[in-house]
């Protein structure tokens, strides 16, 4: 989820003319993305790595039939935004009710909906990774959104407690005695 900072600065981008290519170029560029996809991979490390991702619930023929089909876009001088946009947009406008795809546009479509509810509804300035609990069933999106409540939620302010006690219950008059003052979350 993109969170809000970087959600202004992707429509500043959109805004000032550039195109969604440009847009996902700079994304690809930026480190969180390059962090998981080093620049050093080869074109199948990183068809391996994004279709696992990107399709977590596929079997592994079509993982490996997806992976081809990276490395030969990539191999015949396509970039990766482009390849990430094409899917993007293929995914955006493809029906869940597909016989072939429906579970993984389902859990594309879920993980979108907990994105919308971080960066948009919740108004979350910093970025989340959407947990992989949101899958292509429909109970998943609410538990991610209690995810996301559960992560903005705001720390507990400790409670400050203080306790005295004296090293003796009684004592004679000239006599001493060890007060000793014990507190926690106290500055």
């Amino acid at each position: 989820a993109p969170g809000t900072t970087l959600l202004a600065e992707l429509v500043t981008m959109s805004n000032s003319g550039k195109s969604l290519l440009e847009i996902t170029e700079h994304l690809v560029a930026r480190s969180s993305f390059t962090a998981t996809y080093p620049t050093h991979q080869t074109a199948a490390e990183f068809g391996t790595e994004w279709i696992g991702n990107i399709l977590p619930e596929a079997s592994a023929a079509l993982k490996t039939e997806c992976v081809a089909i990276v490395e030969a876009h990539i191999n015949g001088g396509g970039s990766v935004a482009s390849l990430i946009l094409a899917v993007q947009e293929f995914m955006s406008a493809a029906s869940e009710s597909d016989a072939n795809l429906g579970t993984h546009i389902a859990n594309f479509n879920h993980k979108v909906e907990v994105a919308t509810y971080h960066t948009i509804t919740s108004e979350a300035a910093a970025e989340w990774s959407i947990p992989s609990t949101v899958t292509s069933t429909e109970g998943s999106v609410a538990t991610g959104k209690t995810a996301v409540d559960t992560a903005l939620a705001p720390a507990a302010t400790p409670v400050a407690t203080y306790s005295l006690a004296a090293d003796s219950a009684t004592v004679s008059e000239g006599g001493d005695v060890v007060f000793t003052l014990t507190t926690t979350n106290v500055a």
